[in-house]
């Protein structure tokens, strides 16, 4: 019996939620705006820790954290500021301009609580701004459990992370569809728990430039149990899903 629907957060709820130049502009105007001079490489060096930090977790499956980002990359810029400057920082990257939430969101979460179904995030993030964007878009109370990898230390696809989202619920694995955008991560680490996967085909798009390592750290040459172009598909699934197991319980 289908009781549980969870959902990874970027690329699947939202069309982006992730821009690593942006996020570096960010940290940079916050510097100057607090009257520090970054150095002209700054945007470069910045990325370039970004990159290394995020082959660095595909490989441990253990988050690093958003402050430590800018700390390292202070570092590196030989820049000495003070701890306010860095929390001032991270939070005006985690108002998160780039994200940007699918139209069809609101409805679909909506949906799926008339169904009767119970709804998870898992997400791979180095801060908890998903929770912040839900909040903004009053779409938190739709969720009976947020499951962020900077608040649990571990990230998909390591099982840790998905077995505390389905032990929150009250689920157990075969009772949970997994909606993810990425194969080697949210379909590889569900399927491997035993759950029903869903692939967003189009996902965020700031993917695109790192497959061609992901896909060298994490091979995976699966495939998920369903496919969709739009969120609004995965409703068709979960009723047929459900009518399924209904005309299965009658036939018993």
């Amino acid at each position: 019996m289908i009781r549980a629907v969870l959902f990874d957060f970027g690329g699947v709820l939202t069309e982006t939620c992730w821009d690593s130049q942006m996020i570096a502009r960010i940290t940079y105007d916050t510097l100057v705006s607090e009257g520090v001079t970054p150095p002209p490489n700054f945007i470069d060096i910045m990325l370039q820790v970004m990159d290394e930090r995020h082959k660095r977790v595909l490989i441990t499956m253990r988050e690093e954290t958003l402050e430590e980002i800018v700390r390292e990359t202070l570092d590196r810029c030989a820049l000495s500021i003070t701890d306010e400057i860095v929390e001032k920082a991270v939070e005006n990257i985690e108002e998160a301009p780039f994200c940007k939430l699918r139209k069809e969101t609101p409805w679909v979460l909506r949906s799926l609580r008339e169904m009767g179904l119970k709804l998870g995030i898992i997400s791979n993030a180095p801060s908890p701004f998903p929770r912040k964007i839900l909040q903004r878009h009053g779409l938190l109370e739709y969720f009976d459990a947020v499951i962020i990898s900077c608040e649990v230390g571990y990230r998909k696809p390591h099982p840790k992370i998905f077995e505390l989202a389905l032990e929150e619920l009250g689920v157990k694995s075969e009772e949970a569809i997994f909606v993810g955008d990425v194969l080697e991560i949210d379909i590889h680490g569900a399927q491997k728990l035993g759950m029903i996967t869903v692939l967003m085909r189009y996902g965020d798009p700031d993917w695109k430039r790192r497959v061609h390592y992901l896909k060298e750290i994490i091979p995976y040459d699966g495939d998920p149990d369903y496919e969709i172009e739009n969120l609004g598909e995965l409703l068709d699934i979960v009723k047929q899903l459900l009518m399924r197991e209904n005309a299965r319980e009658k036939v018993q």
